[in-house]
Order: C-alpha cells, then sequence, then structure tokens
C-alpha cells in the first residue's frame, strides 16, 4: 500500500511539474540566432531630395556562413537623415539570394551603428522554390567627407531557417 503511495505521489509531482513549466522545457532547444551573412560595401551616396540619398554600389562582398569563397555583390538602397534621426534600408543581391533590411542609425562622427529587421531570400537548389524568412541586420561603418558609405551588415537568421 505505501508502495502505491510512492507512485500516485511521484506522478501527481511530476504531472505538477508539466503544468507549470510546460511541455516545452522537455526536449529540443529553442531557436538562436545565428551569423548567416557578412556583407562588406562601399556606395557613394547620391542626392534624392531633402535629406534622402541613394545608395550607388561602388563595391560589395558577401561571406555566408560555411562557404569558403566570398560571393560578390550588390548593394542599393536609401540613406535618411532628418532632424536628428537617421535610417537606412538595403537590398543586397548576390549569388547566395537577396536580403532587404532596414535599421535606424546612431551617429558618432562619421560613424555610425544600427540594428534592424529584414527579410532574406536564400537562392534556391535547382527546382526548390525560394523561401523567404525574416533576419537582424546589424549595420556599422562611416560616411567620409566625399559621401561615400562604406561599412558591413551582419545578417543573423534563426537556427529553424534553411
Amino acid at each position: 500500500m505505501r508502495s502505491m503511495f510512492k507512485r500516485c505521489l511521484g506522478a501527481t509531482i511530476a504531472g505538477t511539474a508539466l503544468l507549470v513549466v510546460g511541455p516545452g522545457a522537455f526536449g529540443t532547444a529553442s531557436a538562436t540566432n545565428v551569423l548567416s551573412d557578412k556583407v562588406t560595401f562601399s556606395a557613394q551616396l547620391v542626392p534624392n531630395g531633402p535629406g534622402t540619398f541613394n545608395l550607388q554600389n561602388m563595391s560589395c562582398s558577401l561571406v555566408s556562413d560555411g562557404e569558403p569563397t566570398p560571393f560578390p555583390c550588390q548593394v542599393s538602397g536609401t540613406f535618411m537623415q532628418s532632424a536628428g534621426t537617421s535610417s537606412i534600408t538595403t537590398t543586397v543581391q548576390s549569388g547566395d539570394g537577396t536580403t532587404t533590411s532596414g535599421a535606424t542609425l546612431t551617429f558618432t562622427g562619421s560613424s555610425f551603428l544600427g540594428k534592424g529587421r529584414g527579410t532574406e531570400q536564400d537562392a534556391p537548389d535547382p527546382g526548390t522554390p525560394p523561401q523567404t524568412y525574416p533576419c537582424i541586420a546589424k549595420y556599422a561603418g562611416a560616411i567620409s567627407s566625399s559621401g561615400v558609405m562604406s561599412g558591413t551588415i551582419k545578417v543573423k537568421e534563426s537556427t529553424t531557417a534553411p
């Protein structure tokens, strides 16, 4: 009788623990964000209205996670400045795929940092449709006195992305 009581008590405690912490607490780990691509770019800022500049690609190289050889790429987008706020939107196209993202930038002198969200679409394998999934983009760089923006974009994706 005593052993049956212990088994019932053990089952009750285990069931209560499962209710308290939830079924996701046991088993697989949750998804995390990992570095997918690192883009190194240089673009001329071309005026396009008050406080708005288009990025005209000068050089672009993309290193994809797990790939030994960098991909040549093209960067395009818009840089905007107004009343103490700066932002950027970019599209990077390469043989690895297309990443579109944007961020609010913080400046210290001519150097900037920013973090934002976007989408990444890797080049599909033959016979499979392309997939688009969310990503996080971290921007870092500087703008020269001649209006050239140079920097990096580190693209992170979920470990559950292809």
